[in-house]
């Protein structure tokens, strides 16, 4: 039968028509098609054309977020860098609500002070939040902690993918990671024994990479000494808070995107930020490729890792020396222009041969026990002239004044 152009239409079967390349035949096949469809379209308004064709399919309509619900993301994403990177929101809400809020402190556990402290966090930032539990219902409390912890755990999926990228360019690590700062990976020996993860020369979340020191070097007489000062973990806390073009700027110009420091009302460094960043350089230059609770076999405990820095600085670290290490992390971050339960139940020992200490928390929490009592000892009429070297110098060793990372 002729087309109305007067050509013949393409044969049904492929057989009795001469081959065409492959494009030709689409063409002709779907010119054709429209020939034979057309009256049919045409003539579509009567009873014979089903209705669902003549209508065009509406697209799914994208569930809105709440104004609610985008707040507590929000909220969600400032905890997470500022207060805790792991804990269950859940249980924080729960904590938080349930437990008398007038009981002293020193009543409480580590772990239910910690859970009081967050949730003081997060109502500073929500005063509304208990209201939004109960207009919930029943459901409430698990859709309100669902929702922060969206806001988590989407911002630490964006700064470790960020972070894994620019790393690369700040500087070259041999090993990757550096180890242990007991172990010297100059000898093959060792190297070889790390490789084949000998029992002997363990890598746990206490044994902390020497990228925690200034210029990846731990003193092992003095290892507070340049403790969570190095390049990398400062260049990891721009890059977040202030965006990629602060990394070798000292509160230089800011992204011209907004960054999370304006975005989340960001103006002084916390304790657990400084652990966020030890967690996203370890990662970042792991072959990892999210963080873990080392439950998993060839996985690296990152919530211990975590949580064990948090808690070294908050309980072990001297009130003065933590201030001090906060208003250098604040200056580096910022400029001038800002002002500012026990571990053993985990399965790790911090004991190496003969009862001696061998985790490196461990070494630096008995350096700084000695340090403490030792200053204690120091009656408070002795002239600072006949006090030892050590004790006078002590301040300036920890690096308290206004020295800048270098870049």
């Amino acid at each position: 039968m002729p087309s109305r152009s007067g050509s013949p239409l393409p044969s049904a079967h492929p057989h009795d028509s001469p081959e065409l390349p492959l494009h030709h035949q689409l063409t002709d096949n779907t010119s054709a098609l429209n020939v034979l469809v057309r009256p049919h379209a045409q003539a579509g308004t009567g009873s014979d054309c089903d209705p669902e064709e003549r209508q065009p399919k509406k697209k799914k309509a994208r569930r809105t977020k709440h104004r609610r619900e985008t707040q507590l993301m929000a909220i969600g994403v400032a905890v997470g860098m500022m207060g805790d990177l792991f804990r269950d929101f859940q249980t924080i809400l729960t904590i938080g609500i349930t437990v008398n809020s007038h009981s002293p402190l020193t009543t409480l556990s580590y772990r239910e002070r910690k859970y009081r402290q967050l949730y003081q966090h997060i109502v500073a930032l929500a005063p509304w939040i208990v209201d939004e539990v109960e207009k919930r219902g029943p459901r409430g409390l698990i859709e309100v902690a669902n929702e922060l912890h969206d806001g988590r755990q989407g911002v630490r999926g964006v700064d470790l993918h960020s972070i894994k990228k620019a790393i690369v360019a700040w500087d070259n690590y041999t090993p990757p990671i550096p180890p242990d700062a007991n172990y010297d990976w100059s000898k093959p020996e060792i190297r070889q024994a790390l490789r084949n993860r000998d029992k002997r020369y363990p890598c746990g979340a206490t044994q902390w990479p020497t990228f925690l020191w200034e210029e990846e070097k731990a003193d092992l007489a003095d290892l507070q000494k340049g403790f969570l000062r190095n390049v990398r973990l400062i260049k990891a806390g721009r890059y977040v808070l202030l965006g990629p073009r602060t990394v070798d700027e000292q509160g230089g110009k800011i992204a011209a995107k907004k960054p999370k420091a304006k975005i989340y009302s960001i103006r002084s460094i916390t304790v657990p930020f400084m652990a966020y960043t030890a967690v996203l350089v370890h990662c970042s230059l792991n072959s990892q490729e999210s963080f873990s609770d080392g439950s998993l076999t060839g996985t690296f405990p990152y919530e211990r890792y975590y949580q064990s820095i948090v808690r070294f600085v908050e309980e072990k670290l001297p009130e003065e020396d933590r201030a001090c290490l906060i208003s250098w992390w604040n200056e580096q971050i910022f400029g001038s222009s800002y002002d500012d339960d026990d571990f053993k139940g985990s399965g790790e020992s911090d004991d190496g041969h003969d009862g001696e200490p061998s985790s490196i928390m461990a070494m630096m929490s008995v350096q700084i026990t000695a340090r403490v009592q030792a200053k204690r000892a120091v009656p408070e009429n002795v002239p600072a002239s006949s006090r030892s070297a050590g004790e006078s110098s002590q301040v300036d060793s920890q690096g308290c004044g206004s020295q800048n990372v270098p870049v």
